[in-house]
């Protein structure tokens, strides 16, 4: 079985394909990791990425269809999690033809609502640890004076793409084509949504769990 999680930036896609990984071992396949990964190596087509997101713009479809194909290929064997890829009804028609040549298929597409505000607020807050590379955020994790890691004392820096200004402008360039998206699976009949503003995670993964195990 061969999922997406879809949603605006900072719905928690992230969050919630790790949790269902490690519980129905499935390959948890992030585009963001993969793209961070291009970065770190420091290349040319790494600091061409790097610009993209720092401006908040997407990265053209060209350089993340091809390096989700290679890793796609790398795991065909296994039960994928798609989370940041597909970004665009493009995209999405892409990924199906991958899938294809390995016998694979989209099984169930679950939609994460959340309101916009609601998703400034979690990004804008999101801060990483320099020591670790571990995520905190200002209103739900306990840091020591909010500039200092919990776990190791590290110091917290926020990303270029996680500042308010670019936040919402991710926001913007993703809404249109995320509710595209959602219709693309909707046609398909593997769309469920779930509203998750104002929600415990706990409660959220639940629901999420219990349309896994109707579709699986």
């Amino acid at each position: 079985m061969n999922i997406i999680l879809l949603g605006l930036p900072g719905a928690g896609k992230g969050s919630f394909a790790k949790k269902l990984s490690a519980d129905y071992e499935m390959f948890h396949l992030s585009s963001g990791e993969i793209l961070k990964k291009v970065i770190k190596k420091n290349t040319s087509l790494g600091k061409k990425i790097n610009n993209y997101i720092d401006k908040g713009e997407l990265v053209p479809d060209n350089i993340t269809v091809n390096l989700i194909k290679k890793k796609i290929r790398q795991i065909s064997n296994k039960n994928i999690i798609l989370d940041g890829f597909p970004r665009s009804i493009k995209q999405a028609e892409e990924l199906d033809e991958i899938l294809k040549q390995f016998a694979k298929k989209i099984d169930l597409c679950i939609y994460l609502k959340v309101a916009v505000e609601e998703l400034i607020k979690r990004i804008s807050g999101r801060r990483i640890c320099k020591i670790d590379g571990s995520i905190h955020n200002l209103e739900f994790n306990s840091s020591q004076g909010d500039e200092k890691c919990s776990e190791n004392s590290g110091n917290l820096y926020i990303r270029e793409d996680d500042k308010p200004e670019i936040v919402k402008k991710r926001i913007e360039n993703s809404e249109k084509k995320t509710k595209l998206l959602a219709n693309y699976y909707e046609n398909k009949g593997i769309l469920e949504s779930i509203k998750t503003t104002d929600k415990p995670i706990d409660d959220s993964y639940e629901e999420i769990k219990n349309i896994f195990v109707k579709y699986s």
